[in-house]
């Protein structure tokens, strides 16, 4: 029974492998994103959370303040509010650095984007070292998400 379960335990692994190597294939990379992220909003869940990055800049942008939307810059209650910063670098400009500086001591996290289908508007933040994968992000002009 043990070999089974260890057996079963590897297959799934193995599926879940596949499954996110598909969805970070080096043929679906986006380089230069510093064409697509500045002045722009990454709109994403993941279990159970939803959140709305804005990325604050101008198209050719490289670097920038990173703010969450939340219910807009002038809401009474629930007010936008910087995060921290946002860098573009790597290889063909294809990553992108988060620093988070809102809650306490720095927390950096970079991500590689890519699009599996082109020409949709969803994009996968495949984490690099500590940053676990975001899958289906989408990406709205100016800062709110529908």
């Amino acid at each position: 029974m043990m070999k089974l379960n260890f057996l079963t335990g590897v297959m799934a692994l193995t599926c879940l492998s596949l499954d996110v190597s598909a969805q970070c294939a080096p043929d679906t990379r986006i380089n230069e994103l510093q064409d697509l992220l500045p002045g722009n909003t990454v709109c994403a869940t993941r279990d159970g959370d939803r959140w709305q990055e804005e990325h604050r800049g101008v198209s050719g942008e490289s670097t920038g303040q990173l703010w969450d939307y939340k219910m807009g810059p002038v809401h009474p209650v629930d007010p936008s509010k910087q995060l921290g910063t946002w860098a573009i670098g790597g290889q063909a400009n294809s990553q992108v650095t988060y620093t988070y500086t809102a809650f306490g001591d720095p927390e950096i996290y970079t991500f590689e984007v890519h699009q599996p289908n082109s020409g949709v508007n969803s994009y996968n933040f495949c984490g690099i070292g500590v940053a676990e994968n975001i899958i289906g992000a989408t990406i709205q002009d100016g800062a709110n998400c529908p």
